[in-house]
């Protein structure tokens, strides 16, 4: 069996190895007007295997184009559009420059959070800060409580300093928090259960 891996690269993948093929045989036509005929078929091809060009403009010039770079500029056709061959064709984009990966403390409480707490801690001592401190505390504490079923008000404060550096205290800040299934949803599943029961009476 012979596996991808051992056959030549595609350059553009959108259209398959049997186009590729298809090509290649047209390399080893003879006659010009003949091997101009194939080209045409193969573009018609192209255009089957890859509906998506249509969306572009100029879709019919793009698949010569594509037919050409494909042939390694190698097909000696009657093309009816102008090609020139450009030697900077990229076909993969461009790696995007990420930053310096560090490593988070605790991945529930993102690096966001963890930006937003050292900048904070950066501000001289104002009402301002004092209202972010607040603000901050209970962020950290809703996404404290997406992982806990309770606050730990100990490990909170340990890792609210941690992430700080010492420079802010989470617990002169008192947020409440209720874990547990509210009153109105239990009288609505009750109400539900009363309804079923009200059916099935009626029924018999």
């Amino acid at each position: 069996m012979e596996y991808n891996t051992k056959r030549p690269k595609l350059q553009i993948t959108d259209y398959g190895r049997n186009v590729y093929r298809m090509i290649e045989f047209a390399k080893t036509i003879p006659d010009r007007k003949l091997r101009t005929q194939a080209a045409e078929a193969i573009v018609k091809m192209m255009e089957l295997v890859n509906p998506h060009a249509k969306e572009s403009e100029d879709y019919h010039r793009k698949l010569w184009d594509h037919l050409m770079i494909m042939s390694n500029w190698q097909l000696d056709v009657d093309c009816p559009y102008a090609l020139t061959r450009s030697e900077s064709v990229q076909f993969s984009p461009r790696r995007l420059a990420y930053k310096s990966s560090r490593e988070m403390h605790f991945r529930h409480y993102g690096r966001c959070l963890e930006d937003m707490i050292n900048a904070v801690a950066d501000m001289p001592d104002n009402e301002d800060k004092e209202l972010l401190k607040v603000l901050l505390t209970a962020q950290v504490k809703k996404s404290y409580l997406s992982y806990n079923l309770d606050v730990n008000s100990t490990i909170l404060e340990a890792q609210m300093k941690r992430l700080s550096k010492g420079r802010l205290s989470a617990s002169e800040v008192d947020i409440p928090y209720q874990t547990t299934p509210t009153p109105v949803a239990e009288n609505v599943g009750t109400k539900k259960k009363k309804k079923k029961k009200k059916k099935s009476n009626s029924q018999q």
